[in-house]
Formats: C-alpha cells, structure tokens, sequence
C-alpha cells in the first residue's frame, strides 16, 4: 500500500511456487491477490523453474512464472514478457517465446511458439492468447 503511493503502476515480483509443478498453489493465488487488492497493478512470478499460467484478478494480471533462463541446461520452453502500460494504466502483456539452448536463451520458431501459447492457455485461467502472444481476458 505504501509502495503504491509513491508511483503510477506497481509491479510485484514474487519468488513462490513449487519447483517443476505447471499450475500455481493455492496460496500463491492468495496472495497474488492480496497483492492487488494493496494496490498491486502486476504480479510476476518467479521461482518453479516451468512455466505456470496468468489470470486476472480485478482486471490485474498475475503471471505466475515465466519459466526458467539459463542453468546450463536444455529448457524447451520459456517465454519473457513484454508489458506495455496505457494511459489509462493497464497493463498490456504480449509473450515472447524463448527456449534455451547451449546456455544461451533463444527465439522459437513459429510453429514452436503457437504450441507453447497454446500450452499456456491450458494451464491459464481465463485468458486466451492471440497469435502474435497478446494475452486477453476471455
């Protein structure tokens, strides 16, 4: 609540979750909304090393978790996100899906990427994903 008096649009990152599980538990969604209702505008996650999915809570997004980068490890499957903030503050989130390979991350192919948005609408609540990554409120 304090922080969200002294900026326009509050971002809350979060390190939570489960190593490896793709769905967030229950108490991640409580407080990711316990964060909002103090002011929060975003919620990101971090933390379960797989992507979880993104719902909105009064019209706010929570991103559960991205995914995971570099550990000098294969990881089939990330995506990094790009925020764009109205005027009217709200948050426009548009996923870019990435993969990382000989420890560096990496853009996926198309037919990667509308697999990988179609992955995330399954483990997302409420929300579809266009084809270019744009998230939307279903």
């Amino acid at each position: 609540q304090e922080a969200k008096q002294q900026c326009d649009f509050l971002t809350v990152y979060v390190h939570w979750g489960i190593e490896k599980s793709s769905m967030p538990e229950e108490y991640q969604k409580q407080l990711a909304y316990q964060y909002i209702d103090a002011g929060a505008d975003l919620v990101i996650g971090s933390h379960p090393h797989v992507l979880q999915g993104i719902e909105y809570y009064n019209g706010k997004p929570i991103v559960y978790s991205l995914g995971n980068y570099i550990f000098n490890q294969e990881i089939s499957s990330t995506v990094l996100l790009k925020v764009r903030v109205t005027l009217q503050n709200e948050a426009v989130l548009k996923l870019i899906p990435a993969y990382a390979s000989g420890a560096k991350t990496q853009w996926m192919d198309s037919e990667a990427e509308a697999e990988l948005y179609q992955q995330m609408e399954e483990i997302s609540f409420g929300v579809m994903i266009d084809a270019d990554g744009t998230v939307r409120i279903r």
